[in-house]
């Protein structure tokens, strides 16, 4: 899924910036005022540890976090449904889908789940 990013007004700098990459901890707010992501940067300016993102209407999209080198790492729920149902579940290994991701139906119900190690 994309964001598109021309929907963002605000960006909260709680920390600073260096030759202009962020450090340290970022809120980035929809034009409507509601949250679009939250996190921290490291001082190469990648996204680091955890991190939530969020759709226009408040809910919650996406979590997990990221390595050093700001790849995916660990377990993530990416894209809830509008009912607050999630959509999907499963790790990341520096970036790659790996291991098992369950899909979810609106309802909640199991869709399918894949492995994805070779």
């Amino acid at each position: 899924m994309m964001y598109r990013r021309r929907l963002l007004a605000e960006t909260k700098l709680i920390n600073r910036t260096l030759k202009g990459k962020g450090i340290g901890y970022w809120e980035v707010y929809y034009n409507n005022g509601n949250l679009y992501s939250k996190g921290n940067y490291n001082n190469k300016g990648k996204t680091i540890g955890y991190w939530e993102y969020y759709y226009d209407n408040g809910n919650l999209s996406s979590k997990g976090n990221y390595n050093n080198d700001g790849q995916e790492i660990g377990y993530w729920e990416k894209y809830y449904y509008s009912n607050g149902n999630l959509r999907y579940k499963g790790n990341y290994d520096n970036g790659s889908v790996v291991g098992d991701w369950h899909h979810f139906n609106k309802d909640g119900s199991l869709k399918e789940r894949r492995n994805h190690d070779n």
